[in-house]
């Protein structure tokens, strides 16, 4: 028993890492089969990327539900890392807050999905217009949104929907919202060494690694979600207007208001998630209760 135990001492901790690297391995080639899905999705909706979900509740549909409804992706099983807790204890806490239940059949907090995409670029925010955000002063229209493929995150390992910023603040306080509720999305406690997949604009894929204990854990140069060099907290209400006064560009081109379907939104509603929430027009997606 004595060998045996040995052995097991041994080899167990290596069966480990190979599982480990197995599932990073696995969850890059679902990043790479959605950034494929999102780019024929682009090329058939004149540059637009879908929303990132329907702000609904208490089951959200997301952007990757788009990607199954409307056929340019098989199957919502690559919307799922292998390394994914499903939920994860960010995503349970984050989806507490805001009342959401994961789907399955259970009760557990969460939002469905282990990638999240990055916001203005899922607002379509070079088509910003200030009509679609009345009371807002500020002027959230996304230049360059096509500059930088190499380096723009378009989608990563996340524990929510939505990517605003590349910050991992919650490896540290453990707190969700450290310091906003933009921050933290990023899951950078998936894999080991705290890294992530992250896909890219030009769809190939990526490992960084939050580094804890540097002054700049990751280097916004090299990745980013708005511009290059910005906080790793940017987000919405940050006021610090990037190229001719531009403020955080997550303000969709869509008219809430309208209903009729009648063309008024410069948004593709086939793209909207919220478009087949309220009509009960998920006909694809069939691992979530409808509403």
């Amino acid at each position: 028993m004595g060998i045996i135990t040995l052995l097991l001492s041994i080899t167990a901790p290596t069966i480990q890492v190979a599982r480990r690297q197995a599932q990073q391995a696995k969850c890059a080639s679902n990043l790479k089969q959605l950034g494929f899905a999102l780019e024929n999705l682009r090329q058939n909706y004149d540059g637009f990327y879908p929303l990132w979900d329907d702000n609904s509740g208490p089951t959200r549909y997301t952007w990757i539900d788009i990607l199954v409804q409307t056929r340019v992706l098989g199957s919502h099983e690559a919307g799922y890392c292998p390394a994914d807790l499903k939920p994860e204890r960010n995503n349970e806490a984050r989806a507490q807050f805001f009342g959401l239940i994961y789907p399955g059949g259970g009760m557990a907090p969460g939002v469905d999905y282990s990638y999240g995409i990055n916001v203005p670029l899922s607002a379509g925010g070079w088509k910003w217009q200030p009509r679609f955000s009345p009371g807002d002063p500020m002027r959230r229209e996304f230049h360059n949104y096509d500059r930088y493929p190499s380096e723009m995150l378009l989608a990563a390992d996340a524990c929510w929907t939505s990517i605003y910023n590349m910050s991992g603040d919650y490896l540290v306080s453990g707190i969700w919202n450290d310091p906003t509720q933009f921050d933290n999305t990023i899951s950078w406690s998936r894999h080991p060494r705290h890294r992530a997949n992250i896909l890219t604009q030009d769809c190939h894929v990526d490992t960084v690694e939050y580094q804890l204990r540097e002054p700049e854990p990751v280097n916004t140069l090299k990745h980013f979600v708005w511009y290059p060099g910005e906080s790793k907290n940017v987000n919405p209400d940050y006021e610090d207007p990037y190229d001719e006064g531009n403020a955080y560009p997550n303000v969709p081109p869509i008219d809430w208001s309208d209903t009729s379907n009648d063309g008024s939104s410069i948004f593709p509603q086939d793209l909207n998630p919220r478009f087949y929430t309220t009509r009960q027009t998920w006909t694809h997606i069939h691992h979530k209760t409808v509403r």
